[in-house]
Formats: C-alpha cells, structure tokens, sequence
C-alpha cells in the first residue's frame, strides 16, 4: 500500500547514511491529553519514541492520542492518499481510525505504527513489521521471506509535500533503521503497477522490481496487480520477472 510518492533526492544507500539511527528515545508530549477520555484513549504518561531521525525527518511511533487519529483520518481521506491506499474502503472516520491504529501504538505489537514529521510538522504515515508475523497473508500474495525480512507500507499525507523528494527520503530513514538497529536482511513492499510516482520512489530508495504480483487490496472489487519491490540490505540486485497467476 503506498500514496502520494513522486519524489527525487540524494543518494539513498545506507553508505551515505549519516550516523543518524538512534535507538528509541522518549520525548515528553503534554498536548492532546484533554481530549482522551472523549475518544476512550489511555491517558497514560505520553512519550514519545524516536526511532530515527536525520536532519529534520523523524520517523516516530505513533501515539493512542485523539490528535494522530484525527491525523490519520485527515491523511487517509485526501483524494491522493484515497486512490492508492484501500480505494474499496470507505472514507475512514474517527471511530474507524482509533480501531485500526490503536492496536500498532503499543510496543508489543506485531506492527509498528509511525507518523513522520518535517520540522516538527506532521507529514506522513509509515509502518513495519516482520513478515513471518503474517505469513498467511504474505503466502496469498506470494512474497517469499525469511526471519529477518520487514514489509513497510508508506503515504504522504500533505499535498504540498507530494513531489519534493520527502518519500525517498522517508523510505531510506526507515530502511536505515530496520536495517542496522532491527538487523532486517531485506525490506519489501508492494506497490500498484500503474503508480508511477512511487515505483520512482522507491528505485531512488534502492529497491528493485522483483516481480508482479496480486495485492489483497481491492479496486473495483478485483485484486490490485502489484510490483512487489525488495531492498536488500547487502545491496545485492534480484528480480524474477513473474507474472501473477
């Protein structure tokens, strides 16, 4: 699942990675607290955990905070996140964004929930996860993995940020951080065939096309064709030319 990625950047590959990874790192937030009871958030003590940062990208977990739902539903219902990411689904309301974020807040989850900021400004979504975590799903579509192989899933939510190089960016931060701090061997995503803009994002990124496959995300009620992309942590290049069957 992908959205909003035509950008253009730097030299992505971890050998041009500055010594930015950090392990997580708490950030005290105080804002948003007065808003959680209305929505059955936790009012815990709300830290905030950094998982890589580099210049003024931070890619951070996601917070069971009114204010990142109501981000989310803001993101997901913009007409260039809506055609790329679930375009069956109905828009997403409040109620529906608490249901399906709030589960990936938690440390202990399988999948890791991640609102990316620029300058302090939230401008985008991104998650991870180990893909022997959902291997029945990962089996459907046909994506081959091991212990040590990650999925990400990314969108840009601001318009304004669409087509400046910020995705590439995004993507290598996060693949970074799986890769050295997570000990990922590969990181692989797919994407539809006919979005461009994204494909573009993620070669600048160091992915490569490896085949093409069936997404279980729906258009028009049929199976999204979809490239399924890989970054190899080795730098190594694959691509097995399949069609989806």
């Amino acid at each position: 699942m992908d959205a909003g990625s035509s950008q253009t950047g730097a030299s992505p590959r971890i050998a041009s990675f500055e010594s930015t990874l950090v392990s997580p790192t708490p950030r005290g937030i105080t804002d948003g607290l007065e808003d959680c009871a209305a929505v059955g958030v936790r009012p815990y003590d709300v830290t905030m955990e950094v998982f890589a940062e580099k210049e003024s990208l931070v890619i951070r977990r996601m917070l069971d905070l009114k204010r990142d739902y109501e981000q989310m539903v803001g993101w997901r219902n913009q007409p260039h996140v809506r055609y790329w990411w679930d375009p069956d689904e109905a828009p997403l309301n409040l109620e529906g964004a608490i249901d399906e974020y709030r589960p990936a807040t938690s440390p202990d989850a399988s999948t890791t929930a991640c609102i990316v900021e620029l300058g302090e400004r939230p401008v985008g979504f991104m998650q991870f996860y180990r893909l022997s975590s959902y291997a029945a799903e990962v089996a459907e579509i046909g994506i081959p993995f091991e212990d040590r192989t990650w999925g990400v899933d990314i969108l840009i939510g601001e318009s304004d940020e669409v087509g400046r190089g910020l995705g590439t960016r995004m993507m290598s931060l996060l693949c970074g951080y799986l890769e050295e701090v997570r000990n990922a061997s590969s990181v692989v995503l797919t994407t539809d065939i006919n979005n461009y803009r994204a494909i573009r994002c993620y070669e600048k990124a160091g992915f490569t096309r490896d085949a093409q496959v069936l997404d279980t995300d729906t258009r028009n009620g049929e199976r999204i064709r979809a490239w399924l992309m890989i970054r190899m942590h080795d730098g190594s290049r694959v691509r097995r030319n399949l069609e989806p069957s």
